[in-house]
């Protein structure tokens, strides 16, 4: 697998993010958000049913000059193992991003792959992009992404009430940012 080192986002050793290919990546991207237990999760207005559904928005995402997607490789063998959006990217007037689609190979999960990943991607946004805040909105009833997002430092803000669909039920949504100062405070060193 070749990636331009140039669309590169380097971890902390474990991982690097690397800008979307859909040479490479479409079909690991499409095996991440096929089980029903993550679609469920997904921003309903992308969630789609098919490969070709799925297709075109990853075709208008990534030709979209305000989002960026990311695939999660580990480095030690290459091994794809998430992937990751920033999304509604306004670095020249709110100086603000949207975290979507935060997504970890089920085989991947609680081995800190998903941390690595928001850190790089702040660290990236904070200093390259020079953005103020990043937020994201996250299900009621996704208690993990809301515990991960929470432990990372964002901060609930707002609350939609039975805002989305999970595919069972309305749900609240919750409304999280982390600000450039609050990650700046808390990964002072090496950040």
């Amino acid at each position: 697998m070749h990636y331009n080192m140039q669309d590169r986002l380097p971890g902390e050793g474990t991982i690097a993010l690397y800008r979307y290919s859909e040479k490479t990546d479409f079909d690991h991207y499409l095996a991440l958000t096929k089980p029903p237990e993550t679609r469920r999760f997904l921003d309903p207005v992308h969630s789609h049913n098919s490969v070709v559904e799925e297709l075109q928005f990853l075709h208008r995402s990534a030709d979209d000059l305000h989002t960026m997607i990311y695939t999660i490789v580990r480095e030690s063998d290459h091994t794809h193992v998430g992937s990751v959006m920033l999304t509604s990217i306004d670095a020249g007037y709110h100086h603000r991003a949207k975290v979507s689609r935060l997504i970890i190979a089920p085989s991947e999960r609680g081995k800190g792959i998903a941390q690595e990943a928001l850190r790089s991607l702040s660290r990236f946004a904070f200093r390259h992009l020079r953005l103020r805040f990043l937020y994201c909105y996250v299900f009621e009833t996704n208690v993990h992404g809301r515990k991960l997002f929470s432990k990372f430092g964002f901060e609930e803000y707002g609350r939609r009430p039975e805002w989305s669909w999970d595919g069972t039920n309305y749900v609240d949504e919750f409304e999280m940012r982390l600000t450039a100062e609050r990650f700046h405070e808390i990964y002072r060193s090496g950040a």
